[in-house]
């Protein structure tokens, strides 16, 4: 009896150092819930949080489609509002371009700048969405143009909604550049996601392949900084682009075509002031508002948030000598704006659609 015992205190033990080897086991769905929850986190912390970075690129143009040869971002983000910019040199001019967006998650009202033109949107504009690098790399849904609050994404890319829409399973305890990650794969193979449970739920590595299983995009975050208690956020990130057109002359499709590289500066929580989060309207600007439906030149001195922007709008548009608006402005302005938002929102929407490259 007694070695029985021991014998059965054996066998727990080595389960109970497996379990802890392992690490917790969770199905697609439970891991989806884990990694939108700690979405949630990082984008409600108190106080808001602001990262800069600069962005690394290394791509063959004969192949290549991205459109930077490199520059610097910065984020800002203070729950619902969310702010980007972006500069950095263009890879077919050669010249310098600042690009900035700005997007309320809750009103979905947008505005987007690239050099002297703004565009004002009642849907998300695509500067406030694109340019999102650090995000893109860690797969945020909230990141995509086309996210919606408190709506999934009918995507197979983005996370979490991508673990609901395909079948994934745990393979794996793996270490990856130093951090234990759960290993979730796609039951046809084509996409495989390393998980630190233990850091936030960040994807530290993911492997995406196509139907013939040649690798077409990995990424891997790496340096990983605590920067408040359970929330994580890597401070190096990496992304290897391969040609997805096997035609390609005189190329090792083992070989990526683009390479992408984020290094973060720096990542600071709380403090965020209300003027961080807008664009500049500097004065000379054109600005197509689509939800005062009016184009116009800014005659004004200095530069104007998009609350400040959308309420002079209107006078604006009438002063500019450049520009008048689309419709004049009549009794009905008002019920007619409120149609046109409804009615665009809808569009925008059922709509529009992007493909993941930029």
């Amino acid at each position: 009896m007694r070695s029985a015992a021991l014998l059965f205190l054996c066998i727990l033990h080595i389960a109970a150092a497996s379990s802890r080897g392992q690490g917790e086991v969770l199905t697609g769905s439970e891991l989806s819930l884990k990694i939108s929850a700690a979405h949630k986190q990082f984008l409600e912390i108190p106080g808001g949080v602001k990262i800069s970075y600069h962005l690394i690129v290394a791509q063959d143009r004969r192949l290549g489609g991205f459109g930077w040869e490199g520059g610097r971002g910065r984020i800002v983000i203070r729950w619902p509002k969310i702010y980007n910019m972006y500069e950095g040199r263009n890879a077919k001019t050669h010249l310098i371009n600042s690009r900035e967006g700005e997007h309320d998650f809750i009103s979905e009202i947008s505005a987007g700048r690239d050099n002297q033109m703004v565009f004002i949107t009642p849907y998300r504009q695509a500067w406030s969405a694109v340019h999102l690098f650090p995000l893109h790399f860690l797969f945020m849904e909230e990141a995509d143009q086309h996210y919606v609050l408190g709506e999934g994404l009918k995507t197979d890319y983005w996370l979490p909604s991508a673990l609901n829409q395909g079948r994934y399973a745990w393979k794996e305890t793996v270490d990856v550049d130093g951090v234990r990650c759960e290993v979730y794969r796609r039951d046809d193979d084509l996409d495989t996601i390393s998980v630190a449970h233990d850091h936030g739920f960040t994807v530290c590595l993911r492997e995406i392949r196509d139907k013939s299983k040649r690798l077409i995009e990995s990424v891997r975050n790496t340096k990983l900084k605590e920067i408040r208690p359970h929330v994580w956020f890597p401070m190096v990130q990496l992304q290897h682009r391969y040609s997805k057109d096997p035609s390609v002359p005189k190329w090792n499709l083992a070989m990526p075509t683009c390479t992408l590289k984020v290094v973060v500066d720096d990542v600071s929580i709380g403090g965020v002031k209300d003027d961080e989060l807008h664009i500049q309207m500097p004065s000379g600007s054109i600005v197509d508002d689509q939800i005062l439906n009016s184009r116009y030149q800014r005659s004004g001195s200095g530069v104007l948030s998009l609350e400040t922007s959308i309420k002079s709008g209107k006078d604006e548009a009438f002063k500019s000598n450049s520009w008048s608006p689309i419709e004049p402005f009549r009794s009905t302005t008002i019920v007619l704006g409120i149609l046109l938002i409804v009615m665009t929102t809808a569009t925008a929407h059922f709509g529009y659609r992007r493909f993941r490259g930029t």
